[in-house]
């Protein structure tokens, strides 16, 4: 997908992708943290158990992107979300093919909207995640601690992961992907903070998968490298321990990725007939 991000979100890059709205619900729940959403009827309905404790839905009966915005509004009348994720049926939204302007127009009043009323209300204390529920999505993602008028590409992992930092949570301990640092506004002690929890995450994923499938568990790199990564953090190193947590994140993800492979090659031999001569 493309990120679009900044303190007044330029919706001119549509991007394509797919990220489930209720792993981020999931993220926010895991440190009862407040927040709100809203989107199209079937969504709501699909995800229903998801958001029935401290989210709210739109009311049975309305559909469509005016109706999700309307409901989006309102509530910010009364609360003060830590994340206000809202989910659309615009065709920037769920379409691969490139938005028309009158599309792009339509979103942009939205998602305007939307953020007219979060700095009238709570400025700089909300952080609101604009998303599709399908391949095709570009994702807005502004307030709180985002860096203004920033765009790249991101994974649906990439995405979990980055609002989790911006909220303060752990990270989901099945997510993979990177926390997309150049959109946060986080300082460089913050981010190496944050990295070496990552790559904590990372190693623990990684050991459960393969010995799950009876191979070894990560190297005595992954685990080194970021012995020293929190020594580094412990010393207020923080660009070493930056670098260190990012080499055993990698080399973590290579011998997952290896094992997944050796599983899958495995496997396809062991599915092929047995030839007798």
């Amino acid at each position: 997908s493309d990120i679009l991000t900044g303190a007044a979100p330029d919706l001119r890059r549509p991007g394509a992708g797919v990220v489930a709205p209720e792993t981020i619900i999931a993220t926010v729940r895991r440190i009862s943290a407040v927040g709100i959403a809203a989107g199209p009827r079937e969504w709501m309905e699909a995800a229903g158990p998801a958001i029935t404790e401290g989210f709210v839905a739109p009311s049975e009966g309305e559909a469509g992107d005016e109706a999700v915005v309307k409901h989006v509004l309102g509530r910010l009348d009364f609360w003060l979300p830590d994340l206000a994720l809202v989910v659309l049926d615009s065709p920037v939204m769920t379409e691969t093919t490139e938005a028309s302007p009158a599309n792009m127009s339509a979103l942009d009043a939205h998602v305007s909207a939307i953020w007219q009323m979060m700095q009238a209300r709570s400025p700089g204390n909300t952080v609101l995640l604009v998303m599709g529920d399908s391949a095709g999505a570009a994702i807005v993602l502004a307030g709180r601690g985002v860096q203004a008028s920033h765009g790249g590409s991101l994974t649906p992992g990439d995405l979990t992961l980055t609002v989790a930092a911006l909220l303060g949570a752990p990270f989901p301990s099945s997510s993979s992907g990177r926390v997309q640092f150049p959109v946060l506004t986080m300082s460089d002690a913050v981010q190496a903070e944050k990295q070496v929890a990552l790559a904590q995450q990372r190693e623990a994923l990684a050991d459960s998968y393969l010995l799950g499938i009876g191979a070894d568990a990560t190297s005595e790199m992954v685990e080194s490298d970021l012995v020293v990564a929190r020594s580094a953090l412990a010393a207020h190193n923080t660009d070493s321990a930056f670098r260190l947590a990012s080499h055993s994140l990698s080399q973590a993800d290579a011998e997952l990725a290896a094992g997944r492979a050796e599983l899958l090659e495995s496997e396809r031999w062991s599915r092929l007939p047995l030839l007798v001569l």
